[in-house]
């Protein structure tokens, strides 16, 4: 092969080695969002975070990793990542840890319905009130009406002429 060829297949192969490594670094980012968003738990492959999930979640074959370009650069980065990552590791953590959380949301959603029933408890009373007030007002208003309807129905009728003073 000529220089320029082998020059070019070189290129080629470096910008490969780099899309995967860019999407490995994106698919990292994001999962970091996710674990963070669920308060330290991976919330999809139940929970199990590895080398092959995030090679996975990067539409990278995970055998990418043990080639020479990524075995001593990529392969490392990512496996320090995993070790320094803050997450709820182990099935039987991560379903305690879930379990625990939804007897606190549960616990939580019951002392707000009771806030809310104490709530309504008190403003029902009010709120009925203040209907009948209104009802009272519109019976006093509309007895006003008639009473001025009464009056009015009396009065005198003149009639307008229907001619223009102005056209003559």
């Amino acid at each position: 092969m000529s220089g320029s060829k082998v020059h070019h297949l070189t290129h080629i192969a470096h910008e490969r080695t780099q899309r995967v490594v860019e999407a490995i670094k994106r698919a990292m980012g994001v999962i970091q969002n996710e674990i963070k968003g669920n308060e330290g738990i991976y919330p999809q492959n139940r929970g199990r975070l590895t080398m092959a999930e995030v090679c996975r979640r990067a539409d990278v074959h995970p055998i990418t990793m043990m080639g020479k370009s990524h075995r001593d650069t990529t392969r490392p980065m990512v496996l320090d990542w995993l070790r320094k990552l803050e997450k709820v590791e182990g099935a039987a953590t991560v379903q305690s840890t879930v379990t625990k959380r939804a007897d606190v949301a549960k616990d939580e959603f019951r002392r707000i319905a009771a806030q809310f029933q104490a709530m309504y408890q008190v403003e029902m009373p009010a709120r009925d009130g203040e209907i009948k007030r209104l009802n009272d007002k519109v019976g006093e208003l509309q007895a006003e009406n008639a009473r001025l309807l009464k009056l009015t129905t009396g009065a005198q009728v003149v009639s307008l002429s229907n001619r223009n003073p102005r056209k003559k």
